[in-house]
């Protein structure tokens, strides 16, 4: 154990769980090699300091012994003094945000076009690990923030729920009310930074691969194998649509790679086109509730960090469908054909991101 310890102090405002937590005032020591040693002091007073009489918390604690809090707060500390692992996760996924920071800043551009947690139905197209749930995981904030989450995904995150679905997801919205839809296929980064393996808990000194149905797929095309036949889809129809898909795609996934790296980063980028462009286009609109309802559309990559890090996730796409109103005719005829009329779709992605979004096929 090294004998160096590495003290901490952040700038500015930070939000946990919806509180906001001024980072002057989030205090702590982690020895380098080892942070199971770890005491936050924390307020939520911006005067805070060690000798005032203001309310604060000592947290202590291991940050992989469960504790969802210490390691949030971990993640804050060392991100604010720049680490290897935030770099790699930087480096490889522009524009990455934890999920405190992505609900912030969609709840300012939203509220103000009358989107609430009351009035909009809430449905997320994410894989179905477990570690993609974790509390403090974008998944998890945005379901308390709306308060009910209605799954849309199978396996790699892709919308396997198909029209039919999302018309039932639908059907549960007031009759003035909005949906909001999150889709957000899935890479890890594990605790020796490899993209596309994940070391999980109790499976000491191994990595697994994340997205496995992903990562599994491209394999399975790597080696020649044909794609299985549709003929036997009922038995594992989605590992099935996953791996003809790849290998539909391989050429472009192995184009530019030169790294595993590389590879995995460019499989998960077409992992989200296919569930993008191929899938989630074609079956959600804001054909539902009354005239003024609508519906927002966010998608990027799930990236599952090393504890003790916090997920982040990487915003691609963010838009916002409304009933084309001038097209009343055609709304009416194609909702009594079950199809879906012309919507007006807004970008919203530069306002509330502050960027324009990434090119992830340069």
């Amino acid at each position: 154990m090294a004998n160096s310890s590495k003290k901490t102090t952040g700038e500015g405002c930070i939000s946990l769980f919806g509180i906001p937590f001024f980072q002057n005032c989030l205090k702590g020591s982690t020895d380098n090699n080892d942070k199971r040693n770890l005491v936050i002091h924390l307020s939520t007073e911006e005067d805070y300091s060690s000798d005032s009489d203001d309310p604060s918390i000592e947290i202590s604690g291991d940050p992989s012994s469960g504790s969802n809090l210490v390691s949030h707060l971990v993640a804050h500390l060392l991100s604010s003094n720049g680490d290897e692992t935030g770099d790699v996760c930087k480096m490889h996924f522009e524009g990455a945000l934890d999920g405190s920071d992505v609900l912030a800043k969609v709840v300012q551009v939203i509220e103000k076009r009358g989107f609430t947690p009351e009035n909009t139905r809430y449905a997320q197209s994410v894989c179905p690990d477990e570690i993609n749930q974790e509390e403090g995981d974008i998944t998890d904030i945005f379901t308390k923030y709306m308060g009910e989450v209605f799954n849309m995904g199978g396996l790699a995150g892709l919308p396997f729920i198909g029209r039919t679905g999302f018309a039932a997801f639908t059907h549960h919205v007031a009759d003035e009310g909005h949906c909001f839809v999150l889709m957000a296929p899935r890479i890890g980064i594990s605790a020796t930074h490899k993209l596309g393996k994940y070391t999980r808990d109790g499976q000491h000194g191994q990595q697994v691969s994340a997205c496995g149905a992903a990562v599994g797929a491209l394999e399975h095309c790597e080696c020649g194998k044909k794609p299985p036949s549709a003929k036997y889809d009922f038995l594992d129809s989605q590992m099935n649509f996953i791996i003809r898909q790849v290998n539909a795609n391989k050429k472009a996934i192995l184009k530019n790679a030169k790294t595993e790296d590389e590879k995995m980063k460019a499989l998960v980028h077409q992992i989200w086109k296919i569930g993008k462009y191929m899938m989630l286009d074609d079956i959600v609109h804001a054909n539902f509730g009354g005239k003024n309802s609508k519906l927002l559309v966010l998608t990027g990559i799930q990236i599952n960090m090393p504890r003790p890090y916090q997920d982040m996730f990487q915003p691609l796409t963010f838009t916002m469908l409304s009933k084309d109103k001038s097209s009343s005719t055609s709304q009416k005829s194609s909702k009594n054909s079950g199809e879906s009329a012309p919507n007006k779709v807004e970008d919203l992605f530069q306002e509330t991101f502050g960027h324009k979004a990434p090119n992830i096929f340069v």
